[in-house]
């Protein structure tokens, strides 16, 4: 038999290169731990920047210090935690509809679809903001005598009742042990998260005003003058909010985490293809 030209079988060689497939293997534990691990880097790094670039004031541009304030709507941090919470609920969408086409208990099928509504509720919710305007409407028309934010006094029984669902519902999904203590560790995140959000919207001489009693407390002054030019009480409004975000965002990706571990339950091992012709 004669040999191939060394030109064909070179060119062959490359359209084979070209045209492999490459194969991610989303229901992996490997890519669902680099994944996660990339998330809580993300928001370690949303956390430096806000103490560093803009509380510390590494820099005076203005534009540079509002994209790292990890308080702000339009920062980095916020971005980040909109979009993660949208791909939450998309995990929840493909749970749901692989539950409908499998033979279990209708309650199953309607937990993940209530998770799903709830995620995306919260992923509209984070963009627009839209438990703190429903509580500053109710607090417009009405005469709230709540000490905090009003959007806890209307809103919150409503999260509070959610956050038991969930906790019963994935105790009862879920088998593995370590999965349901990642769920409380999630839920206790938000928990904490919400009680700084309380402390932060009372007045500053509130008796339940914790913030306060630290900065009267303890002598933080000389150092937040000249670390951050700003008083003690401020600073630690700051950065209280800086450990809130950054506990909503951690409880998220613990959810995350759990939700892209039950995929292979409904579906096997997912993979995505990527070819190029």
């Amino acid at each position: 038999m004669t040999d191939q030209p060394q030109e064909q079988r070179d060119s062959r060689a490359n359209a084979t290169s070209v045209t492999a497939p490459v194969e991610l293997r989303v229901g992996s534990w490997r890519f669902v731990r680099t994944l996660i691990g990339l998330c809580v880097g993300a928001e370690l790094t949303f956390v430096f920047l806000d103490y560093h670039v803009n509380f510390g004031r590494l820099t005076d541009i203005g534009m540079l210090r509002r994209l790292s304030n990890i308080a702000r709507e339009d920062s980095l941090a916020s971005w980040f935690g909109n979009t993660q919470t949208l791909l939450i609920a998309f995990t929840l969408w493909l749970i749901y509809v692989g539950a409908r086409q499998q033979e279990v208990a209708p309650r199953r099928k309607r937990g993940w679809l209530i998770l799903a509504l709830f995620f995306s509720f919260m992923a509209v919710d984070d963009g627009v903001q839209l438990h703190e305007t429903v509580g500053a409407v109710v607090d417009h028309f009405g005469d709230l005598t709540f000490p905090s934010y009003a959007w806890q006094f209307v809103i919150l029984p409503f999260f509070l009742a959610l956050g038991l669902y969930i906790l019963v519902f994935l105790w009862w999904v879920l088998e593995r042990r370590s999965a349901r203590l990642l769920v409380l560790a999630a839920l206790g995140c938000f928990g904490i998260a919400v009680g700084l959000d309380f402390v932060e919207g009372l007045d500053r001489d509130h008796a339940w005003n914790i913030t306060a009693w630290l900065a009267d407390n303890i002598e933080l002054g000389d150092y937040t003058e000249y670390r951050f030019r700003e008083n003690a009480y401020d600073t630690l409004q700051h950065f209280a909010k800086s450990i809130e975000e950054f506990l909503e965002m951690l409880a998220n990706t613990i959810f995350w985490y759990v939700f892209l571990g039950y995929l292979p339950e409904v579906f096997g091992e997912l993979r995505v293809r990527f070819t190029r012709n």
